[in-house]
């Protein structure tokens, strides 16, 4: 039986996809004061200095997935690399457009 879910046939189109629900979830995000707005708008996401919810501090410490190799390097590592420009991680990928994208000096 064809597993149709497994296959990415066209990535580019799945990131374009995406996009309004990322943005979305970012701008639920801001408006929770979960990311920092001064960062967001010079064009980065951190998190913002408020201490979590229980429930999500409680969540995170009984799950396992904090463990894995590629949820720490998700957290930790991901956020350092830059997003746009010529050495950003859109144009590393080739998943989106990047020649428009304003670089900051």
């Amino acid at each position: 039986m064809p597993e149709p879910y497994e296959r990415l046939s066209n990535i580019k189109r799945i990131m374009y996809e995406l996009e309004p629900i990322q943005t979305t979830a970012i701008q639920n995000l801001l408006a929770k004061n979960f990311i920092d707005l001064e960062a967001f708008s010079e064009g980065r996401l951190e998190r913002a200095n408020i201490v979590l919810p229980d429930e999500i501090l409680i969540g995170l410490k009984e799950n396992d997935l904090v463990e894995e190799e590629w949820f720490r390097m998700l957290v930790n590592e991901f956020p350092t690399i830059g997003f746009k420009g010529k050495k950003g991680l859109k144009a590393r990928t080739g998943l989106m457009e990047f020649r428009y994208d304003v670089e900051l000096v």
